[in-house]
């Protein structure tokens, strides 16, 4: 198990910052599919499980770009058994570059 504390995880979180510089401040659930290839499904659990914080307008989950960063720099998403290809890629570069 991987677990990230304090500067570690600070850095970890601005990698992901990084990577997610280039889009919009409020991100739609396939917007957050297309990125991270986790299925709807997936992340409409987190959101339930209020693991990202998301306001449902017109019917859709609108979710903030800073609690997809939040949630993907905590424990809870190093433990998920089953990461995507880009989750796994992030982790691997974050630990290469460490």
């Amino acid at each position: 198990d991987i677990k990230l504390r304090g500067a570690e995880r600070a850095r970890f979180r601005r990698k992901i910052e990084l990577q997610l510089f280039d889009l919009p401040d409020s991100l739609y659930v396939t917007d957050i599919c297309n990125l991270t290839g986790y299925s709807p499904n997936t992340i409409k659990r987190y959101i339930r499980k209020k693991r990202l914080f998301a306001v449902m307008i017109n019917g859709k989950y609108i979710v903030s770009k800073h609690s997809v960063v939040n949630f993907f720099a905590t424990d809870a998403a190093f433990k998920n058994a089953q990461k995507s290809e880009w989750h796994i890629d992030l982790i691997k570069n974050y630990l290469k570059e460490s």
